[in-house]
């Protein structure tokens, strides 16, 4: 969960900048991230199993493409709070923007 993209657009949103661009990640900026209280068994187990499959490429060759596990990872988090499409595509084309 802190590793997607929707933690990221969160950080990019409320955190704190340092020099070169760089985020600070502070207990005090990372706690009032909204972590769900109950995460479904089939979308704990889908993650697990797409982070494996990551893992797994990237030990054979981390030049592999991953990116449509790791979007399908996102769109796992985003189901868990409930995003509509409309509120995904708004997040995905800020996140393009920058």
């Amino acid at each position: 969960m802190l590793n997607s993209q929707l933690f990221w657009f969160f950080t990019q949103n409320t955190g704190y900048v340092l020099r070169g661009g760089y985020f600070t990640f502070k207990t005090d900026y990372v706690q009032p991230f909204p972590v769900p209280q109950i995460i479904s068994p089939d979308i704990y187990s889908k993650v697990i199993t797409a982070v494996d499959y990551i893992l797994k490429m990237k030990e054979k060759n981390i030049q592999d493409d991953t990116y449509d596990m790791e979007d399908n990872i996102d769109k796992y988090i985003y189901s868990l709070y409930d995003l509509s499409k409309e509120r995904r595509y708004s997040h995905n084309r800020k996140r393009q923007a920058r």
